[in-house]
């Protein structure tokens, strides 16, 4: 008996974290997005510039080989990762990386995200 009481304590318990948890997130402020669809870090941008201004803007790269690419001193302190445009990768965002997106022949920049 003393089992199904600690049990459904626990249970009840479990309960209201996410409850609390879920309601917290509810008053979060709307995220500033980026070009790539992440949000953007909060301490690069100015109060008067647009994310596409501040945050993942490396289109001069596109039609570069990732080699001669990560040579820029743009990309100084960041993590470059380079992905074949078929390859499945984590999801995790990271403030800090770079992802140069290769096209079809895997030999040429097409793409350039941030996170």
């Amino acid at each position: 008996m003393k089992h199904i009481i600690l049990i459904n304590f626990i249970c009840l318990f479990a309960a209201l974290f996410f409850i609390v948890a879920e309601a917290q997130a509810d008053d979060l402020p709307p995220a500033i997005i980026s070009v790539d669809g992440h949000p953007a870090p909060k301490d690069i941008m100015m109060d008067d510039e647009t994310p596409s201004e501040t945050f993942c803007d490396y289109s001069e790269f596109i039609g570069l080989s990732p080699e001669k690419a990560k040579k820029s001193e743009r990309f100084d302190g960041l993590f470059v990762r380079v992905l074949r445009h078929d390859e499945a990768v984590t999801m995790e965002y990271r403030e800090d990386r770079v992802n140069f997106i290769l096209d079809k022949d895997n030999s040429l920049i097409a793409n350039v995200t941030c996170g």
